[in-house]
């Protein structure tokens, strides 16, 4: 009977150990609540018990892209692309995986994203992690980014990636991590200082029903309200009307899935976003 005992526990640790292993496919932050992304009090894909192996030699690169060419410099509300990339040095790995964040330079998040292809957003605590949803085929993964208002100063990203072999477990595997920091374009931003209609603010924020917002406007007139999910589809859009000022409008969103989606405020040229949190 002993004996027996010890293989069962034997077979169901060998059993949780396999799950955990493979659930972290499904990204790290989402399944485990692993904040792996190398930005300051993070760990990386490194982590003792993760993929510490050092297969493949890998290695990682971030580029922020304003319509496929590189940049050094963002201008504030704007949206650009994101593209980190994990390249194999030597081996042929199976897959590939990734947590990526920005933060301001007092290490708060910065700017919002919007999920690419099989990847997600995935609220832990105060910051917001862009991460793989699944293992991917390929080491180069885009997303979009809105950058944060005016004013918020150099924005650092920063990214932790895996090159696995596909064994289900994180022996064999290799890890890589990197950043990018960008400044914020002065002229830009007076400029933008100068025409921008509006900044928000969801309060309180998770919400369950009611969606609050905070609204000053520079002027009076129409705007477009829309929220989008984390893979960036639009599942609402609101027309509505803004005085000149402080304006608080209230919506009811008690019909969406509990999730992470990204409010937008449109207007003439630019787009004021917040990040909602749906419990």
């Amino acid at each position: 009977m002993p004996m027996k005992f010890s293989i069962f526990y034997k077979l169901f640790a060998l059993a949780f150990l396999a799950f955990v292993f493979q659930s972290r496919s499904g990204g790290p932050a989402n399944v485990q609540g692993l904040q792996v992304s190398g930005a300051p009090g993070n760990g990386t894909c490194a982590n003792s018990g993760c993929h510490t192996a050092g297969q493949f030699d890998p290695a990682l690169s971030i580029e922020l892209l304003d319509d496929g060419t590189a940049v050094d410099k963002y201008e504030p509300g704007k949206t650009y692309t994101v593209r980190v990339t994990v390249s194999a040095g030597s081996g042929t790995p199976n897959g590939y995986g990734f947590q990526a964040t920005s933060r301001t330079a007092a290490n708060t998040a910065a700017g919002t994203f919007s999920a690419g292809v099989g990847q997600q957003v995935t609220p832990v605590g105060a910051n917001a992690y862009l991460e793989h949803s699944d293992i991917a085929n390929s080491g180069v993964f885009e997303s979009a980014w809105t950058a944060p208002l005016a004013n918020t100063g150099a924005v650092t990203f920063y990214a932790a990636g895996i090159a696995a072999n596909g064994n289900g477990g994180s022996s064999g595997d290799g890890h890589a991590q990197g950043n990018l920091s960008i400044e914020e374009d002065d002229a830009s931003s007076t400029s933008f200082a100068e025409r921008a209609y509006a900044t928000m603010d969801i309060a309180p924020n998770p919400v369950v029903d009611e969606m609050k917002l905070k609204i000053i406007s520079r002027s009076s007139g129409n705007f477009d309200l829309r929220i989008a999910d984390v893979s960036g589809k639009i599942i609402r859009t609101e027309a509505i009307f803004l005085n000149s000022g402080q304006n608080e409008k209230t919506f009811s969103i008690g019909d969406l899935e509990s999730g992470y989606y990204v409010v937008q405020l449109r207007g003439d040229s630019h787009v004021t976003s917040a990040q909602l949190l749906k419990l």
